[in-house]
């Protein structure tokens, strides 16, 4: 069964987004501490931001379906001032998700809405930690670059977006 993607409806799906990022830190880091810091214990900042990256760049910012309901959520964006890279700021698949081919599908939803932009290379942060995101994403063509310069706890990780055929 393959995954459809909707924008994510704000605030009708506020706390489902929070849940699904929280959780995406536990599995990162081992908990959710580095996610309260700068978006505040609520999430508040994150939904502001979340609310602002949707009305700025339509589409970037989606919920994934199957035949049971909301399974995973991806957010991008456009590298500021540089519109030939794309950043992929969270990939997640709810645990029951996982293992069914499903984030093929989220890689490819990004690769198509970079690729519809123009985006050349496409970028992600993993922490060395997250063994089966890391894993994920060498299957995928990703490119370890190295530590992030302004975060070195923190993988940086590309991929060439794939052209869109015409």
């Amino acid at each position: 069964m393959g995954l459809s993607f909707v924008d994510i409806a704000l605030p009708t799906h506020a706390n489902l987004c929070l849940a699904f990022r929280i959780d995406s830190y536990v599995c990162s880091f081992g908990s959710a501490d580095t996610f309260h810091g700068p978006y505040g214990k609520g999430g508040e900042r994150y939904l502001a931001h979340l609310v602002e990256r949707i009305r700025a760049f339509p589409g970037c910012c989606v919920h994934a379906r199957d035949e049971h309901g909301i399974v995973g959520q991806i957010e991008l964006r456009p590298f500021p001032g540089e519109p030939k890279r794309g950043y992929v700021n969270l990939f997640y698949l709810v645990p029951e998700a996982r293992g069914r081919g499903y984030g093929k599908q989220l890689q490819r939803y990004a690769e198509q809405f970079f690729a519809a932009r123009q985006v050349e290379r496409m970028y992600l942060d993993v922490s060395p930690t997250n063994a089966i995101a890391r894993r994920f994403y060498d299957t995928q063509g990703g490119i370890l670059e190295g530590p992030r310069q302004d975060r070195p706890e923190l993988l940086r990780m590309s991929k060439a977006v794939p052209k869109v055929s015409r």
